[in-house]
């Protein structure tokens, strides 16, 4: 797997759990809390930031550039037995 690939997998964990810990707290503040009090709006400011970190993070994916690399015989070497480009350094 690339390197570009596994910062683009990462990027989608990293969203998916912000969202997920956001929706959970938004759902325990709206069924156990009244959001106008004191721990309520913390849930609520806790779970606005997640929702904050994941559009971030969402941003930072899209400036991921994916390498634009051919892959030439002459920088094609083999690590393990795997075969590899030494400019890349993706797996072929």
């Amino acid at each position: 797997m690339t390197n570009y690939a596994k910062a683009i997998r990462i990027c989608d964990y990293l969203i998916a759990a912000h969202n997920k810990n956001a929706d959970g707290m938004e759902s325990l503040v709206k069924k156990d809390m009244d959001p106008q009090k004191d721990a309520g709006s913390l849930g609520m400011a806790i779970a606005s930031t997640h929702r904050d970190v994941a559009k971030a993070i969402d941003l930072l994916k899209s400036c991921i550039e994916k390498p634009n690399c051919r892959h030439p015989k002459k920088m094609q070497d083999t690590c393990d037995g795997v075969l590899y480009c030494m400019d890349c350094n993706e797996d072929l």
